[in-house]
């Protein structure tokens, strides 16, 4: 793994290069206030992969992943930077998801669908916002993935903009330096391991391994991504975050970001897994729930106001505590809203 990074980048001199603001940052401080956070908390109960309301057995969430994400981050990155630097990925680690909504990407999508007229909803956008609201902007470099604007106002039928809101770009600070550029790479690469693994992990313990050997046969992949797959396959029960180590330590990842292998078996043992999962109609059945679930909520908060541009702030704002539930209390409200239009129409009638 030695020459692994930029020869003017290898060791402590990454921190020399990093901007000022993230500099002397009282990163113990910080960890603590990020965990305290309601937004932190609430991971706890958003999905991952597999939602736990069709599999009650489900052990991975947000939290677990954004925790498996913090440990392998600084285990890494602190065999080759000094302790602040991977003491600060940690940290990123830490908070990298905490944008997400209940549901996952399914609840993402939907409240994208009805925010195309004030600005969007993506869950990366949703993350710098938060970090905004906790004066952390200074690590939003570090994370952010998808640097383009989301537009203000979209066409209807127009699919989810990654990216970050138009009303919070003034406060997103792209001082992107060398070092920036490297940690963000470093970030981005150990998130998609990370859940890699954990869907994998997700799958073969709620479904089964020969299921998931029928479906290895239906796809063509590389040497090296069944490696990876065989080796998971005989420790699903460690945690994410050791079978990550491990991987590594056997050589059965070269984590290496000048080389497009690593990038290739996360593709394809990504694409086996979502595969694996549509043909066994999760994500059918997971729209079905989620839409009718979120969408009568998000109705009922938002109809005693009229559509149009001077309510962004309004919609943002119902988009932001519902985004901050967990799925236990959205389902509970999505139940008592129902039973009184229930019994609204019990008594038209």
């Amino acid at each position: 793994m030695n020459g692994f990074f930029p020869p003017s980048l290898d060791g402590c001199p990454v921190y020399q290069q990093l901007p000022t603001n993230l500099k002397g940052l009282d990163l113990a401080k910080i960890r603590s206030e990020i965990k305290g956070t309601k937004e932190f908390s609430s991971l706890r109960d958003k999905t991952q992969l597999l939602p736990s309301y069709l599999f009650p057995n489900i052990k991975t969430s947000r939290l677990s992943h954004s925790l498996d994400v913090a440990i392998s981050l600084k285990n890494i990155s602190k065999q080759f930077f000094c302790a602040y630097i991977s003491n600060m990925l940690e940290i990123v680690g830490l908070c990298h998801d905490i944008g997400h909504p209940p549901f996952g990407h399914m609840g993402e999508n939907i409240l994208d669908s009805h925010m195309k007229l004030y600005g969007g909803f993506e869950s990366n956008a949703q993350t710098i916002r938060i970090l905004n609201k906790y004066n952390l902007n200074a690590l939003t470099p570090i994370l952010m993935k998808h640097k383009e604007v989301i537009p203000q106002i979209r066409c209807l039928k127009s699919k989810l903009v990654k990216g970050i809101y138009y009303n919070d770009y003034h406060n997103f600070d792209n001082h992107c330096t060398t070092a920036i550029e490297l940690l963000s790479k470093i970030t981005s690469i150990v998130d998609e391991m990370c859940y890699m693994i954990s869907d994998f992990v997700d799958i073969i313990t709620q479904f089964s391994t020969a299921q998931y050997s029928i479906e290895l046969e239906h796809h063509t992949i590389s040497r090296g991504s069944k490696k990876i797959i065989n080796y998971i396959l005989s420790s699903p029960s460690s945690s994410t975050s050791a079978i990550l180590n491990n991987l590594i330590r056997e050589n059965l990842i070269q984590f290496n970001l000048l080389s497009p292998t690593l990038d290739n078996n996360i593709a394809e043992i990504n694409r086996i897994n979502h595969s694996f999962i549509s043909k066994a109609g999760v994500f059918d059945k997971e729209y079905v729930f989620v839409k009718e679930k979120l969408s009568l909520v998000f109705s009922h908060y938002t109809k005693f106001h009229t559509p149009n541009n001077k309510d962004e702030c309004i919609y943002r704002s119902i988009c932001d505590y519902l985004s901050l539930n967990t799925e236990k209390h959205l389902i509970n409200e999505w139940s008592n809203i129902n039973n009184v239009v229930r019994q609204k129409e019990c008594c038209a009638v």
